[in-house]
This record gives structure tokens, sequence and C-alpha cells, in this order.
């Protein structure tokens, strides 16, 4: 927990715990308080050097703030995904990529969401990280029928495929 990185005075522990902390505010739909932890990890991971737990806080902002009407936050998440790719690293790109999905969606570009959460099943596949694919299959299946309503049939299809990866 973040109180038991304090107490121990691990800099680096209390920045991956902010960073669990954010994503476990981002699955539960706690936009506010997701972006307050994840600019709080920014600043403080970039003050430090953590690239990785910026990275990640970058993407974690920019999508809440996206999510929120912000158009803004797809810079920032595309900051954070750069920062991810500068530090060498592909470990994680498959759930920044879905926020980032989550993100475009969010401001009204779902062809861009689609096309995102394509690109990240792919990856997925290439690295072998599937831990995500079930979370990239249910956005995939949100976002057809955003995107084309006659879609329904395929959509849930993924959606029991996902169920079944899960």
């Amino acid at each position: 927990t973040v109180a038991e990185a304090e107490r121990l005075g691990s800099m680096l522990s209390l920045a991956m715990a902010r960073h669990f902390l954010c994503l476990i505010r981002q699955l539960r739909r706690e936009g506010e308080l997701a972006l307050e932890q994840a600019q709080l990890n920014a600043a403080f991971a970039g003050e430090l050097g953590f690239l990785l737990w910026q990275a990640g806080a970058l993407v974690a902002a920019g999508t809440e703030r996206a999510c929120m009407g912000d158009r803004a936050g797809l810079d920032e998440v595309g900051r954070g995904l750069t920062l991810l790719g500068d530090g060498g690293t592909r470990s994680g790109i498959s759930n920044a990529l879905a926020t980032l999905a989550e993100a475009h969606h969010a401001v009204g570009d779902t062809p861009a969401a689609l096309g995102t959460v394509e690109a990240a099943l792919d990856l997925s596949s290439e690295i072998g990280e599937p831990y995500w694919d079930a979370e990239l299959m249910r956005l995939k299946a949100v976002f057809m029928l955003a995107a084309e309503p006659g879609t329904a049939v395929p959509a849930e299809a993924l959606l029991r495929a996902a169920l079944a990866d899960a």
C-alpha cells in the first residue's frame, strides 16, 4: 500500500504503490481520484528519474483528462507512451494502449480507439504479454457497437471471448 511504502521510506516502492493505486482508481472508474493520484505520481517519479513510473502516470493522467472532455489529455498520453518507448521497454504497453483507446473514444474518435485496440492486441500477441487481452477485447466490443450499432453479434462474440480469456 501507499502507506506501507511511505513507512518504509522507499521512493521506488512509493512510486510503484502510487501507480497501482491509480490503476485501481481507473478500473473502479473513479476518474477524479485516479487523475489526482496520476498527477502526483508523474511529478514525484519524474523528479526522481523513475521514467517507467512517470510514463505510466502520464498515460493515466492523460486518459483521465480526456475522459473528462479535455482533448489535451491525448497529448499527455502521447508523452507517456514516448517515455515508455525511450526507456526501451514494452512491458505494460497493452494496458497503456487500452487507456489511450479509451481516451480516443472519450473525445469522440472511435475509429482511432478501434485502431489502437487492434494495435494493442497485435502487440500483445507479438511480445507474449496477454494479461490485458480480455479488457482489450471488451473495449473492442464497446467501440464496435459505438461505431456501428449493427455489430451486436460480433460484439457479443468478442465479449464471450473476453470472458473466456479472463
